[in-house]
Order: C-alpha cells, then structure tokens, then sequence
C-alpha cells in the first residue's frame, strides 16, 4: 500500500448473488431548490387578506363631536384647576414659615403642672427620665410630650417640656 494515498470504497458484492445494487450518485445542485408555486399561492393570499381587511374594517374609528366637546371642556376644567393649585403652592412658599422646632414647641403646649427642662451635654432621654421621675422607662413619656421620634436626636440647649409623672 502506499501511505498517504486514499483509495475509494468499493463495497463487496459476491460473485452470482441476487442483490441488485444499485449506487447511482445523487444529482448535484447548483443552489436551494425554491418552490416558487408556493411562494407565488403565499403572496397572493397575504394581498387577498389584506384586500378583505380593508373592505371589512369599520370606518372612522374616532369618537362623537359630542363626547369630544364633554372631553374639550372636562380639560379646560381641569387646567384651571392646575393654574390655581400651582397659584396656591406659590404663594405658600413665598410666605414665611415657622421653624419645624417652633412647630414642635407650639403643637406641644405645657400641660399643667409640666416643667421645661434645658438639655445639658450627655444627658439622654432616659437619663432625664430617672432624674425627674425615678424611673428611667417613661423617657417615651418625655419623648411623646416633645414630639421626639428618635430618641438620640436631643441636643444640647433643646428645652424639653417634662410633663407631671403619671
């Protein structure tokens, strides 16, 4: 044999045997075989559909004068509404406000009977708590006469208002 030569395959047919084989090699193409009566049925069905598409669809598709004139007016309405409540905005923010500690200090007038306590460096709701009442768990007491939320944000010079021990 000689090495690096390739021979073709002849496949074995025995001597007298009835075996008709049959080793035609298949047609060539030059390209994709197109079924150009397939495509052409394709086309003329989209253009058919299209064609009655537009034969059946309804036509004008928009609303009545009526309702359109009800819809004009509802946002002249509504437009109006908007120039006055950016009218009202404005002129809530060019008038002076109080500061939200005045608010606070307003919203929580003294009770009878209440002390007004000034906040020394270090001192803590509970710890003026325990000063006042002897018991450090009615800081919330403290906190909820004052509008506090968050009990570290005292500082030092807020004047808290000490309400009567319950």
């Amino acid at each position: 044999m000689n090495e690096g030569v390739t021979e073709p395959f002849e496949p074995y047919q025995p001597e007298g045997s009835s075996y008709d084989w049959d080793y035609e090699p298949e047609p060539q193409h030059s390209g994709p075989k197109v079924l150009w009566g397939r495509v052409a049925l394709l086309g003329i069905f989209l253009i058919l559909a299209f064609i009655i598409g537009r034969m059946t669809a309804g036509g004008g598709g928009g609303i009545s004068q009526s309702a359109y004139d009800r819809l004009k007016q509802d946002n002249a309405t509504l437009k109006q509404q908007v120039t006055t409540l950016q009218d009202q905005a404005a002129a809530a923010q060019s008038s002076p406000q109080a500061s939200p500690s005045a608010q606070a200090s307003a919203s929580a007038a003294p009770q009878a009977g209440s002390q007004t306590y000034t906040v020394k460096s270090g001192d803590t709701l509970r710890g003026i708590a325990q000063k006042f009442y002897g018991d450090s768990s009615l800081a919330d007491l403290i906190a909820q006469a004052n509008n506090i939320t968050d009990p570290a944000s005292i500082r030092t010079g807020q004047k808290l208002t000490i309400p009567p021990k319950p």
